[in-house]
């Protein structure tokens, strides 16, 4: 993708921030619809600050799976910097659940996007990454029906020298941080973000986050006393098979140690219920598929490796770095302005410098 401004029309702005705006734009060379993040680089005070930008900005470039919303490309254009991502007109599955399924999701539905983001999963912690603010606010609906993992302003990665390597940074959601993250005496691992997606199966089958209309202290309190949440704690509108509540239970280890991962987690007999993208496209977005993506299922069924960009770039990554919480977020954390998952019949309006 060009990484000249020039090269874009800015058509209809969809978010705003504290320090960014998220546009619906048009890319020329490609003709295609892309979501462009512009961050004000003078809102940001320091060397440090803008150094951890863009470093961010190298390290998500790296990342190519089919379950990861990736950065096309990203360059500075007067004050701002731009970030050049898929525009992807499903939106959050948050948005999708609090519109369609308030009560919660079927069995089927709920194996299909736990597969993709297992998979997204499994990806980044081969490559010795965490996300650490896994929600389903933070996955996105493809038009194809695939789950896309985003928001990566709180990805870290970790020393793949350590024996055991380990972060103790308090970062994420409360009522999806694991109980080791909450109290970080030991740190924490990449498990962290398999006791986040077990909170995100309770809330795609209920509807509902555990917790989380309590107050922070009693968020915090309630996942580190009380015993794991489960798919019994709560009735309703669906019935879920052994073979689930025992999924979420291996999910929802409150030992790090005995939770499984995400590879052993792609093993189990539950994901046998998942059916192909075509079948989520029809049962979230309302579209039918002819068939499904040949390209994904081949880059999910192949060694995908990192983006040489990665392994050229000279920024070294701490294990230990708080990065910001900006990049990847597109429509997530901002207030939108109007819906825009429609075809913009507007004319496009360029932006001026």
């Amino acid at each position: 993708y060009p990484a000249n401004a020039d090269d874009y029309d800015l058509v209809e702005e969809i978010g705003v921030g504290a320090t960014a705006r998220v546009w619906m734009a048009h890319c020329k060379t490609k003709d295609v619809k892309v979501a462009i993040k512009l961050t004000d680089l003078e809102k940001f005070q320091g060397n440090t600050a803008l150094d951890q930008l863009i470093q961010e900005a190298q390290v998500m470039k790296g990342f190519r799976h089919p379950n990861l919303l990736m950065l096309h490309c990203s360059f500075i254009h007067g004050s701002d910097l731009w970030l050049v991502m898929p525009f992807v007109a499903g939106g959050s599955l948050a948005n999708v659940i609090g519109s369609k399924f308030p009560e919660g999701m079927e069995e089927d539905m709920i194996a299909t996007i736990a597969r993709d983001v297992l998979h997204g999963l499994q990806y980044l912690h081969d490559h010795d990454s965490m996300h650490r603010d896994l929600k389903v606010a933070n996955m996105l609906v493809s038009d194809d029906g695939r789950i896309l993992l985003a928001d990566f302003g709180a990805c870290a990665t970790l020393e793949r020298e350590a024996r055991l390597p380990s972060l103790d940074t308090f970062i994420g959601t409360t009522a999806y941080m694991a109980p080791e993250v909450m109290d970080p005496r030991e740190g924490y691992t990449q498990s962290a973000d398999i006791w986040s997606f077990g909170i995100c199966l309770l809330e795609l089958a209920r509807g509902r986050v555990p917790v989380s209309e309590c107050s922070f202290t009693r968020q915090v309190l309630a996942v580190v006393q009380n015993p794991a949440p489960t798919l019994r704690d709560h009735s309703g509108a669906h019935k879920f098979s052994q073979a689930m509540h025992d999924f979420v239970a291996k999910c929802l280890d409150k030992d790090a140690m005995a939770r499984s991962g995400a590879a052993e987690l792609l093993k189990h007999p539950f994901l046998k219920r998942a059916k192909d993208e075509r079948f989520l496209a029809q049962r979230l977005l309302g579209r039918a598929m002819l068939k499904p993506s040949r390209s994904a299922f081949h880059m999910r069924n192949s060694n995908t490796s990192l983006d040489s960009t990665l392994v050229q770039s000279p920024a070294v990554i701490n294990p230990h770095l708080l990065l910001p919480n900006f990049a990847f977020s597109m429509l997530l954390g901002f207030k939108l302005l109007r819906p825009a998952f429609h075809n913009a019949t507007a004319a496009t309006a360029r932006r001026k410098p």
